[in-house]
């Protein structure tokens, strides 16, 4: 149930405003007479702003719990998506909107918060678990660029953006209320079912990990974070402009949105 909770939110997070930016790359251009260094600027802060975010989002998590931190930023998003409706003509508006959407996705419907629920439930399956949770972010990312594009041509790209929010208002935020618990001993569980605390191998001392100092100090932890983040800049480049290259050069725009989701 956790592993099924957990992909519903994750399903409509991410593929919702990163990985269906491409098809509603071209109608920001055209509404807000922007260039398009203009308009990708607002996908990089929207990428910049959540990535600031996250390292607060994880303390919050530390001192709240992961479910009241995931239902908060998770109706947050679903507000911002709606409040499309209400972005004006003004590029800085568009900034804006961006920049707390992406505050809402790294807070709330994102690997960090579900991810350190799965991993109190989960000890011996806790990979599979995250694998099968995460998966539906790409299921997410196949599905939401075609489904956009379709309410693109009907309804226009406000309409679109607020149609998202009021899914995500209606759908992952009222099923993690319900169901999702912090932790299996809210339930009178054990991790993976047992029924019984497993002995440990290792101390309390040692399951308490490295402290932040000496994180930062960790060459394994810089070369993570390089490693990351070129991943993202190689992935988020290609997903931002494939669209708009695929109708420059006479492709349908429903087809460009088909490649994309691809």
């Amino acid at each position: 149930m956790i592993v099924g909770v957990s992909a519903v939110g994750l399903f409509l997070g991410a593929p919702l405003l990163v990985f269906s930016f491409s098809v509603f790359f071209k109608p920001l251009v055209l509404n807000f007479h922007a260039s398009r260094a203009a308009v990708s600027f607002a996908f990089s802060l929207q990428n910049s702003v959540g990535a600031l975010w996250i390292p607060l989002s994880g303390m919050l998590i530390d001192r709240l719990g992961a479910k009241r931190v995931i239902i908060w930023m998770t109706l947050f998003y679903g507000l911002i998506l709606t409040s499309a409706l209400w972005v004006g003509s003004s590029i800085w508006q568009l900034y804006l909107f961006f920049s707390l959407a992406g505050i809402g996705l790294s807070g709330g419907p994102s690997p960090v918060p579900y991810g350190a629920v799965i991993s109190h439930w989960f000890n011996r399956r806790r990979g599979l678990a995250l694998g099968l949770s995460m998966l539906d972010i790409g299921v997410g990312s196949v599905v939401a660029p075609i489904l956009a594009q379709r309410l693109i041509t009907i309804f226009g790209w406000r309409i679109t953006y607020a149609v998202f929010g009021i899914a995500v208002l209606l759908v992952p935020l009222p099923i993690a209320t319900a169901l999702l618990q912090n932790d299996p001993a809210q339930r009178g569980l054990q991790p993976d079912g047992d029924e019984t605390a497993p002995d440990s191998l290792l101390s309390k001392q040692d399951k308490q990990g490295m402290t932040w100092r000496e994180i930062w100090h960790s060459p394994v932890f810089w070369m993570l974070i390089c490693i990351f983040s070129l991943v993202g800049t190689c992935v988020h480049g290609a997903i931002l402009h494939m669209s708009a290259i695929f109708t420059d050069r006479g492709v349908s725009a429903e087809h460009a949105a088909m490649a994309a989701s691809r």
